[in-house]
């Protein structure tokens, strides 16, 4: 199976083209404002580096979120509108659920957190079970503090950009512990949909978006 997964749900992007078991190419950038600018672009010099054409792309794949609105927004739109073209099936994948698989650990849960903004993160708890990431805890938003005690107890690593806000009660919890990942997650979305573990192509918001609250108030 060839895949092509896309991460702009942060400031660091990327794009990989998975085939079979092996990542085959693999691009990064670092801000933002290059998910609009410069994703085509980028893509063509990733399928020159694969050595295939967009028509030899089994699967489209994007994270869905959490994350940035409008990047998650860039990449669903990018993945709908080249499944669209070539009538193939464009899918979505959780990013804490990468974040997840990112982390590798096979013993006990693995809880990925982001950080949210407003002093909030992003978080939930997957455990590895035959091959397959399970989800044990749904996506949620909120303070740190308020999240980490309403886990159970038990072996726990945790990882990601909104671990460290959470690091002084991860410690009180022995033997929770927290890794090091790193920020790009398109390879680990690109094995997820081979695995199986795709979702809808439709950003996972967790959090309401601005227009939401604003039609909230409003009522």
């Amino acid at each position: 199976m060839k895949i092509l997964a896309i991460d702009t749900s942060s400031d660091h992007g990327s794009a990989v083209i998975r085939i079979g078991d092996a990542v085959r190419a693999e691009t990064r950038s670092d801000a933002a404002l290059q998910h609009s600018e410069h994703l085509f672009g980028s893509l063509d010099g990733l399928f020159a580096l694969a050595g295939i054409g967009l028509s030899d792309i089994d699967v489209f794949a994007a994270a869905r979120g959490p994350g940035a609105f409008t990047g998650l927004r860039i990449g669903m739109a990018a993945v709908e509108g080249l499944a669209f073209a070539t009538r193939k099936r464009a899918v979505g994948v959780s990013t804490l659920r990468a974040l997840a698989w990112a982390a590798g650990t096979t013993d006990g849960r693995v809880a990925p957190v982001l950080d949210a903004r407003r002093g909030e993160v992003f978080g939930a708890v997957f455990e590895r079970r035959g091959g397959k990431l399970v989800e044990v805890t749904p996506p949620m938003v909120g303070r740190p503090s308020t999240w980490i005690e309403s886990l159970a107890g038990g072996r726990m690593t945790f990882c990601g950009s909104g671990a460290g806000m959470c690091r002084d009660w991860i410690q009180r919890h022995d033997p929770w512990d927290i890794v090091d990942v790193g920020p790009y997650l398109a390879p680990s979305i690109a094995a997820l949909a081979s695995l199986d573990h795709a979702e809808p192509c439709e950003p996972l918001y967790v959090r309401a978006t601005m227009a939401e609250t604003r039609r909230s108030i409003e009522r």
